[in-house]
């Protein structure tokens, strides 16, 4: 409806059930704003922190058919489409920091884009809750690569330390015997489990053992399971 003759508001329905919320013509077209006002309260209570109202840089997104690519100057990272409103809504600027997470600053706060889209806040040693990446991809932030549990639980989902020679977690070229030793770490108590002639047997006895005392947080659980 014309609010005068110079200007033009606009009435939207907003997703929480509000109906006929005023927009004028820049906001609308612009997209600034996202709710009613319902948005920045859920923020709030996940962060607990104010939504900022102005800034200056901004990401790119993407839209594919299931989920959204976040562009950042460093890298792209994924999340699913039904978390776009989250990711847009905090109004703040993604980005990927040296050890590959997506984050944003909350008022001199590293804010980890995992933790925000499963519902936590900023890390507490109280309750000790972290969110793994199953396929170890931080870049992955779609909810179904994403689990939360213990920070104790995490390292069994860890990837390839870059001065393993082997190619494969747990299996170590033993020179002086001219086998392969196949070892697990299991609540930190180191685990051996015998040298092997093959490389295949020994990559095939750490795979097992990893299904059976790391379950789930095992990388092979998931291939077990499928």
């Amino acid at each position: 409806y014309s609010h005068n003759k110079k200007r033009t508001i606009w009435l939207r329905d907003c997703e929480c059930g509000n109906k006929d919320i005023k927009c004028n013509t820049t906001t609308l077209k612009s997209g600034l704003r996202k709710s009613c006002g319902c948005y920045e309260e859920e923020i709030k209570n996940i962060t607990k922190e104010e939504p900022r109202k102005n800034r200056k840089k901004y990401n790119t997104f993407i839209e594919k058919n299931d989920y959204y690519i976040g562009v950042t100057s460093k890298d792209e990272f994924l999340f699913d489409k039904d978390d776009y409103e989250k990711v847009v809504g905090i109004d703040r600027y993604w980005f990927i920091n040296n050890n590959g997470y997506v984050l944003c600053s909350l008022y001199g706060n590293d804010f980890q884009l995992h933790r925000y889209l499963m519902g936590l806040g900023f890390y507490n040693k109280e309750n000790d809750l972290i969110v793994d990446h199953i396929n170890g991809n931080t870049l992955d932030n779609r909810k179904s690569n994403l689990r939360v549990c213990k920070k104790k639980e995490n390292p069994k989902n860890c990837t390839l330390y870059s001065n393993n020679t082997s190619g494969h977690k747990g299996v170590v070229w033993m020179k002086k015997l001219g086998k392969w030793q196949v070892g697990l770490q299991v609540n930190k108590e180191n685990l051996y489990l015998g040298v092997y002639s093959s490389l295949e047997e020994a990559v095939e006895v750490r795979r097992k053992a990893e299904i059976k005392y790391f379950g789930e947080f095992s990388r092979e659980y998931r291939d077990e399971v499928i």
